[in-house]
């Protein structure tokens, strides 16, 4: 959490908004709305006290870059068609203050308000922070005037910061370290609950006595080759390595194709034995049933089933 010395500037009659603004809370929001927008904070801009009286309908900031911060965005530009990209950004979030001033809104206020800077009115996206970069002046210690209008009588708070993309994974380096685990389908399916709760049925099923699994990576469409999952995954089912990375190799965040679920590049893991049934099946064969006591059988496209214990 991000923490400040400097109270804010604000002018009101409700303790739960002044409480709100001195505890910290409006830092923990945006960090975690950086997270969810892979962004990685690098430091707000001073004055940070950047928040309007009730009511207020426009609000005029100047404030000025110094030497290293200069240093730092030029560090990080690239340049491809003749037009400057830059991984260092200077972002502005927006929140409103409820009425009753025990909350901060970021979503869906984007209508209420508009932007400009050096005169240069910027685009206001939905769900993400303002970029101010592209109407920025990268010099060091000029003036840089941001005006904000705002549409409808509330109480809003502004935060500038200096924020980069996070990098995407080392695809080379992450395949050649993964891990293969051994997840024990016995204990999995004796989970009832768990696996009835994934699968959306009702919780009060008594027993599974056994459970198919398609070997159909849901990426690809095809036979799983290389079958992997996250480690925190409650699932059976697996997806290819290949289509996988062919996805998420220049995202900064994974999630699993099957469950949804936020996958670190650290917890991709191969599962082992889900490897040993794909090799020991028939050919041909897209789907494997799991029995409770671990045993398994293919399920081929006539539906006839082969013991293969």
């Amino acid at each position: 959490m991000y923490s400040s010395n400097i109270k804010p500037n604000i002018q009101s009659e409700n303790p739960k908004m002044l409480t709100l603004l001195e505890s910290g809370l409006l830092y923990d929001k945006i960090e975690k709305l950086n997270k969810r927008d892979s962004l990685e904070l690098i430091e707000y801009i001073i004055p940070e006290n950047f928040t309007p009286i009730n009511n207020r309908a426009k609000q005029r900031f100047t404030f000025k870059l110094n030497d290293k911060q200069v240093v730092n965005i030029m560090r990080y530009r690239t340049i491809a068609a003749a037009k400057p990209n830059y991984n260092l950004k200077l972002l502005l979030r927006v929140g409103m203050i409820t009425n009753r001033g025990d909350c901060i809104r970021f979503h869906n206020i984007y209508e209420n308000y508009t932007v400009q800077l050096n005169d240069k009115v910027l685009k206001n996206p939905k769900m993400r922070p303002i970029n101010l970069t592209p109407a920025l002046k990268i010099l060091p210690e000029v003036d840089n005037v941001l005006e904000i209008k705002y549409h409808t009588p509330h109480v809003y708070i502004s935060k500038i910061f200096l924020a980069k993309n996070f990098s995407a994974p080392n695809i080379p380096m992450i395949t050649s370290n993964l891990r293969p685990l051994f997840f024990n389908y016995a204990e999995i399916i004796s989970d009832t609950k768990k696996l009835f709760e994934f699968n959306g049925h009702e919780r009060n099923v008594a027993e599974i006595l056994s459970y198919e699994i398609s070997v159909i990576c849901p990426i690809k469409q095809q036979i799983i080759n290389c079958p992997c999952r996250g480690e925190e995954c409650s699932h059976l089912n697996c997806f290819d390595l290949t289509g996988f990375l062919e996805i998420y190799s220049r995202k900064t965040k994974w999630f699993c194709p099957i469950c949804g679920k936020l996958i670190k590049p650290e917890k991709l893991t191969i599962d082992r034995n889900m490897k040993k049934l794909l090799t020991q099946a028939p050919k041909g064969c897209t789907t494997i049933i799991i029995n409770k006591d671990g045993t398994w059988f293919p399920k081929l496209p006539n539906d006839t089933y082969v013991n293969e214990t």
